[in-house]
Formats: structure tokens, C-alpha cells, sequence
């Protein structure tokens, strides 16, 4: 008999539940779909190990981000029932006249909400499984794969999280259910349609008070957010969202309290027609949308800033990945000695002498192949002169003179947003590079070589965020002294890369005739660099072959273990403290691109469904308070 009713109820109703059955299976439908994404990797035809750790992080955070998925969707859930059942309290009431107890229209809830629940996961369901056969082939897209035989695949891991989460978020609303039900009086359920809501006036001053005090707030709140950039989450991004919040709730609740008082102090307006009526309307409807609205422009903030921040740091990590991997690979060559700030001269000779008191062996192989790591690795692996078509090494020398005193003269705060980067790159020691050498790493590249004067210097800067400074450095002709001998900038603009890495970071390098690191390393300067290498090999193979006589010239500690398959060799010592390949880089880069791809538009799509959910629901809900009054009109 319950089961029966149920069933009749929900076809009855099945208007009322289109909105509520819709989101859901939606939401569903993405959150099956996007935890499936790590299952479907076995399409594809060859991942690299890069590739592979990716997706594992791809997979820890959809596992982290599904659990504030669930809750946004939970609150959907528990926000649409309360809409149908304030819709439906009058026939609640009518059931309790004709004899029904409260346990027995709780179970009617319980059949009904279990009725659509399973409806909804069902479609749901099939839509996910469907999207999720298509985001197999933009999954294999993004990551520069490919897929030569399709198969279809269904994720157990994803199809059991997905009816867990949802079965909870069901069980709660159901409880939420039942408690309502057994709170109500009968006589609140009757006469429901007879209830209109208390008309609230706030006095004009204070809501006009509240509302400059909401502009000023949102207004705070964005400019946090412009000093963020979208690119991390910090200070600026938390305050901006607290603001957010804050401001938002109290423009909408200033807004809805002065018009209403205006509207009700004006007689002119009140007794003129259905103003009067209008009026109650127009209460009944602000005090109860200015929370919801509230709700639905706090999550079109969070799903504005989600989709604008991930499409941001796509382009971040990934837009110019070309430019920052033209390199087949670069080896870390740093000697790994104290790097502590140098004061005088007499500090180069000090550091030299106390690095090769602690690290004699390294000191010792250091200067018998002159700091050249291409020669002593040309010794030490076998594949060197089959592998390698050209290198070029990159010797960072540092100075005893600080950016602050380069960056003398120019109002550096002006030029940069950061004052926590400026304050860093100021309190650093200018390290300076030999001209050879620099055109040495652009031979490699293709591109023509920079001439410098014997008193000149040249800036190379391929970073956004510091191109002002390099600009004004050239500009402005600026000065530096290097041991003596006294340079000024020179005005070609440089912005090359130096090496492979995950992304720019060329920052104000200072290049300098080959005279001057001659000096430097006469006063005992010791470097650290990096050597930059092209295959004779494709990519692929040449890492594979770089990696296995790295593995086999210098074998790894005991107790090292190989991650993904990778051979491990040890890389504490010069010349190769740590490598970083083109291909690598490329492969991270797409992966990081998928990751925060698919991660904005996870959830800018769940919140921007919640939205429309919102509005909807409560639209409707204002129709059905309204439709009573509206007769009486009639």
C-alpha cells in the first residue's frame, strides 16, 4: 500500500520532481565520469613514466575534490526538499486527518525519495558511463597519446564510490525528511496556504549604511583577488573569499530592506491601485530571495574563480612548453656547495678552501677535467659519443653585488606586483654568466649569437613577472660592478631559455665578456651549473639511453628504488646533481594541463548546476506561495 501510494504520488508530481531528478542525474552523471578517468589509461598505447605519475595525482585529487563535490550535491538534495515538501504540506496534513500516523507518511517519504533516488542514479549512471567512453579520447588528447583499438570500459572503482556517496547523500535526506514530518503541527500543515510570511521593514538609514558598507567590501574583495592573480591559493585568495561572502549577504540584505521601505513609506505608491498587494509581495519575495541569491552569486564567484583560475594555470604550466623545451635535456651540474651571501672578495678563496676540505674527492675530480662535466661524463659512459650530437655547459658565477644595488635608481615596487618576489630577487647575489658560453646554449638552439663590448653586460629575462625590471635595466643603461672592473647594460633585449624546465625561469640573467668570469674564477669563484644536451636519437630513446649509462656509471645507494620503472643512479654529487628532459617536461606539461582542466570544469560545472538548480527551485517555490493569492485576485 505504501509502495503504491508512492508510486502514485511521484507520477503525480512528476512536474515538481523534473528540476530535483535532473540535477541529480547530472550530477551523477560528472561524478561518475570524471573518478572513472584513471581507469581508462589501459587504452592507451604506450604512457611514459611521467605520464604515469600524473595520472596518479589526477587520481588523489578527483578522490579529494568528489568529497566537496558530495557535499555541494548533498546540500542540493537537501535544499530541493524542502521546496517539495512545503509544496506538498497541505496533503501531508490531509493524510494525517484521514487517520494516517507520522511514521506512516514518513514511510511514504521514504518510498518516494527512494523511488526518484534510484531513478535518478540510474540515469545518471548511464550518462556517466557514456561521457566517461568520450573523455577517453580527450583524455588521451590532452596527455599526447594515443588509442589504437577501443574498448568499452566500465570503472567498478568509480560505479561504487559514486553509489556510496549518493545512497549517503539519499539516507540524509530522508532523514531530514522524517524529522520535518514528525516536527510539523497538523494545523501549520492545513493551513499552509492560508500563511503568507510577516512583512520585515528595516529602517532606510541602516540598510543604506549596509549597503556603501557591501560595495566597499566586494570591492576589497576583488582587489584581493587581482593581487592573487587566480594562480594560488593564499592570503590574498582566502581573504577574498571571506570578503566575497560577507559582502555579498549583506549587499542583497541592504537592497531588499531599503527598496521595501521605501515602497512602504511612500503613500503615494502604497494606496494606488494593487500597490498595497503588490507591496506584501514584493516583502514576501525580498525576505526570503535575498538568501538564496546570496547562495547563488557566492557560487558563481567560486565557479568563476575555479574556471578563470584553472584556465589560467594551464597557461601557466603549459602555454608555453615549446619555448622552455628546446632542449633534448639538461643535466644539473651545481657543485653543491654552501651558497651563503658573499661579502668580500676574500670570501671566493675561503668557500673554495672549505669546500675542498669537506668534499676532496669532488673537488679533486672537479679541477682535473677543469669544471668540464661533458669531458669527464664523455669518460665515465660508454653511449656518450653515440648518443650526444652536441652540448653546451652553463656556468652560474656569483658576485659580490646584489640586485638591490643593480636595481639602483629604478622604483622596482612600481614595476612588480609582488613585494614578496622583489623583496627575494633584491637580497640575492647577481650571478653572471660568460658571453661564450651563452652563445654556445643559443648554437644548440638555432639562434644567432650576442655580441657584448668589453664594458657591457646583457639581461636575459623570459619572465613575465620580472620583464619590467629587465626592460628598465636596459632602458636606463644600468651599472655594475664586478670585482673591479665596471659594466653598463646593454640595450638588446634577450629572452632566451638556459635549460629545460617545467616552465620559465630565466629571470634577470646577467651575461658578461668572458674577461670578467676569468677574474672570478682567478679569485677562486666555484660555480654552479648546467649542461645542456641534443640527442643524435629521438627523444624517447635518448632518454631511455642517457638514464641507463647514468644508472650504470653511477649506481644508486642501497636502499634507493626505482619509481615506475625508472633506472636510479645517484645524484649527489657534480657533475650530475639531477637531469631534466624535454620530453619529460612536455609529457608533465600536458598531464598538469588534464589535471587542472578536468579538475576546473569538474567542479565549475557541479557548482554552475547547483546555481541553476537554486534559481530554478526557487522560482518555483515563489510561484507556488503566490498562485493562492493571485486567485483570490482573479
Amino acid at each position: 500500500m505504501t509502495l503504491k501510494l508512492a508510486l502514485r504520488n511521484v507520477h503525480r508530481s512528476a512536474r515538481d520532481y523534473a528540476v530535483y531528478f535532473l540535477t541529480l542525474a547530472l550530477g551523477v552523471a560528472m561524478f561518475y565520469a570524471f573518478n572513472s578517468i584513471s581507469e581508462q589509461t589501459v587504452l592507451f598505447d604506450a604512457l611514459s613514466a611521467e605520464s604515469k605519475r600524473v595520472l596518479g595525482l589526477l587520481n588523489l585529487f578527483m578522490g579529494l575534490f568528489s568529497g566537496a563535490v558530495a557535499f555541494v550535491l548533498a546540500f542540493l538534495v537537501v535544499y530541493a526538499n524542502r521546496f517539495l515538501l512545503k509544496r506538498r504540506k497541505h496533503e501531508f496534513g490531509m493524510y494525517l486527518c484521514l487517520g494516517m500516523g507520522p511514521g506512516q507518511v514518513s514511510r511514504i517519504l521514504l518510498a518516494e525519495t527512494a523511488i526518484v533516488g534510484i531513478a535518478s542514479l540510474a540515469a545518471g549512471l548511464a550518462a556517466g558511463i557514456g561521457i566517461s567512453q568520450g573523455m577517453s579520447f580527450a583524455t588521451a588528447a590532452l596527455m599526447g597519446t594515443t588509442m589504437s583499438k577501443y574498448q568499452f570500459i566500465l570503472s567498478t572503482k568509480a560505479l561504487l564510490l559514486t553509489l556510496a556517496c549518493f545512497a549517503g547523500i539519499f539516507l540524509v535526506s530522508a532523514v531530514v525528511d522524517v524529522i520535518y514530518i514528525s516536527r510539523r503541527k497538523l494545523a501549520d500543515l492545513i493551513s499552509q496556504h492560508e500563511s503568507s510570511e510577516s512583512v520585515r521593514v528595516h529602517k532606510p538609514l541602516l540598510c543604506l549604511l549596509v549597503f556603501a558598507v557591501s560595495i566597499g567590501v566586494i570591492a576589497a574583495a576583488y582587489w584581493q583577488l587581482r593581487e592573487n592573480g587566480l594562480l594560488q591559493v593564499d592570503e590574498h585568495f582566502i581573504a577574498a573569499t571571506v570578503l566575497m561572502i560577507v559582502g555579498t549577504v549583506l549587499f542583497f540584505w541592504s537592497v531588499a530592506g531599503f527598496a521595501l521601505a521605501l515602497f512602504l513609506r511612500s503613500k503615494q505608491l502604497r494606496y494606488r491601485g494593487l500597490s498595497s498587494f503588490t507591496a506584501r509581495q514584493l516583502s514576501s519575495k525580498l525576505n526570503t530571495a535575498f538568501a538564496s541569491m546570496s547562495v547563488v552569486c557566492v557560487m558563481l564567484f567560486f565557479a568563476g574563480t575555479t574556471l578563470a583560475g584553472g584556465l589560467g594555470m594551464v597557461e601557466v604550466f603549459a602555454g608555453n612548453i615549446n619555448e622552455i623545451t628546446r632542449y633534448d635535456a639538461t643535466l644539473i651540474t651545481r657543485l653543491g656547495y654552501n651558497t651563503k651571501s658573499l661579502d668580500t672578495e676574500d670570501d671566493y678563496a675561503k668557500l673554495s678552501k672549505e669546500f675542498q676540505k669537506e668534499r676532496p674527492v669532488t673537488a679533486e675530480r672537479f679541477e682535473s677535467y677543469n669544471g668540464d662535466a661533458s669531458a669527464y661524463l664523455a669518460d665515465k659512459l660508454g653511449c656518450w659519443d653515440e648518443l650526444v650530437k652536441d652540448s653546451a655547459q652553463l656556468d652560474y658565477y656569483p658576485t659580490l653585488a646584489t640586485y638591490k644595488e643593480l636595481l639602483a635608481g629604478i622604483d622596482a615596487s612600481a614595476l612588480i606586483d609582488s613585494p614578496d618576489t622583489l623583496k627575494s630577487i633584491e637580497v640575492t647575489n647577481v650571478g653572471v654568466i660568460s658571453v661564450e658560453q651563452f652563445n654556445k646554449c643559443l648554437g644548440l638552439i638555432g639562434e644567432k649569437p650576442v655580441e657584448l663590448a668589453t664594458d657591457e653586460f646583457a639581461v636575459n629575462n623570459n619572465f613575465d613577472l620580472t620583464e619590467p625590471l629587465a626592460q628598465a635595466l636596459r632602458s636606463k643603461g644600468s651599472e655594475l660592478s664586478v670585482e673591479g672592473t665596471k659594466l653598463h647594460c646593454s640595450s638588446a633585449k634577450l629572452a632566451y631559455p638556459l635549460r629545460t624546465s617545467a616552465m620559465t625561469d630565466s629571470t634577470l640573467e646577467v651575461i658578461v665578456p668572458q674577461a670578467v668570469v676569468d677574474s672570478l674564477r682567478e679569485l677562486g669563484a666555484m660555480p654552479q651549473g648546467y649542461l645542456n644536451i641534443m640527442y643524435k636519437t629521438d627523444r624517447t630513446t635518448g632518454d631511455q639511453m642517457l638514464k641507463d649509462a647514468l644508472a650504470k656509471a653511477f649506481p644508486a645507494p642501497e636502499g634507493v628504488s626505482s619509481e615506475y620503472g625508472l633506472p636510479v643512479y645517484d645524484s649527489s654529487d657534480w657533475p650530475v646533481m639531477g637531469m631534466y628532459t624535454g620530453q619529460e617536461m612536455a609529457d608533465q606539461s600536458s598531464g598538469l594541463r588534464m589535471v587542472i582542466t578536468y579538475l576546473a570544469v569538474y567542479i565549475g560545472f557541479i557548482l554552475m548546476l547547483t546555481t541553476a538548480a537554486v534559481l530554478a527551485i526557487q522560482q518555483l517555490s515563489e510561484t507556488t506561495d503566490s498562485l493562492p493569492r493571485y486567485r483570490r485576485l482573479a
